[in-house]
């Protein structure tokens, strides 16, 4: 079976982003990062994902890790995701039950966009 492609996780990446945590409000939903999606995933298609790739974080030695796929299924969204950044420093995620501190000092954080 081929490698999945990050757009033929997009939809599922999109329907993460829309059931995201709103504000108080409940306007939007908000920021979540790669590994938080990758976490909320079907299981089966996040097995899937770590299967072909690794988990990804800090320590890892593989650039192009489970959660690069995700971040680059959110992009293939558009116009429909907004992205942000975060200063990893000293920052750990826990997503799925595991503690993951990013591999890079910056992390892309997104939401969807609501028009």
């Amino acid at each position: 079976m081929p490698h999945l492609a990050p757009t033929q996780g997009a939809r599922e990446v999109l329907t993460v982003l829309r059931d995201a945590a709103r504000g108080k409000k409940g306007s939007r939903p908000h920021y979540v990062t790669a590994y938080q999606i990758l976490a909320r995933l079907q299981p089966a298609l996040r097995r899937r994902i770590e299967r072909e790739r690794t988990p990804g974080g800090r320590g890892n030695r593989h650039h192009y890790s489970a959660a690069t796929l995700i971040g680059q299924a959110a992009k293939a969204l558009g116009r429909d995701v907004e992205t942000a950044c975060v200063d990893t420093e000293g920052l750990r995620i826990l997503a799925g039950g595991r503690c993951v501190q990013p591999g890079y000092r910056v992390c892309n954080l997104y939401r969807l966009r609501l028009t």
